[in-house]
């Protein structure tokens, strides 16, 4: 596969983002979409010239501000992508997460998170996966 990462390809795509901050409220938006089109000789009879893949993404996250020391935060995902060899499955991730946060003094900060996360890949059963998290960080 070092052949395909090392192939000569022409790329073309375009992102965008948005962003809002207003009284401790912030909210970001993201969408993007990337092709790249493969000029590569074959190697062991195997070959990507002409293949193209496309990917697309889209984000948001949403933060508030509770009080002087806590807040809370949400964020979400979905991506795509499919490799353009024949035969190859289309890929899909969609997810989300939500956090909590709180300062316990000027350097103390504990976060309570939860998540859930779905892959798609054609011809397979969806994967499903829930998260959650406790930590605590110290800044020195």
């Amino acid at each position: 596969m070092q052949s395909i990462a090392q192939g000569t390809y022409r790329s073309r795509g375009g992102g965008a983002v948005w962003r809002y901050q207003r009284a401790g409220t912030s909210i970001g938006i993201a969408l993007g979409y990337t092709q790249r089109r493969f000029f590569a000789p074959p190697v062991a009879g195997f070959s990507v010239d002409g293949v193209t893949d496309e990917s697309f993404y889209a984000q948001a996250n949403v933060a508030r501000t509770l009080d002087e020391r806590s807040g809370i935060e949400a964020s979400a995902y979905a991506n795509w992508y499919d490799s353009g060899l024949s035969g190859a499955p289309r890929v899909m991730g969609v997810g989300g997460t939500a956090s909590y946060w709180r300062n316990f003094g000027p350097r103390l900060t504990g976060t309570a998170s939860v998540g859930i996360y779905s892959s798609d890949v054609d011809g397979f059963a969806s994967t499903v996966v829930g998260a959650g998290q406790v930590g605590a960080r110290y800044t020195f």
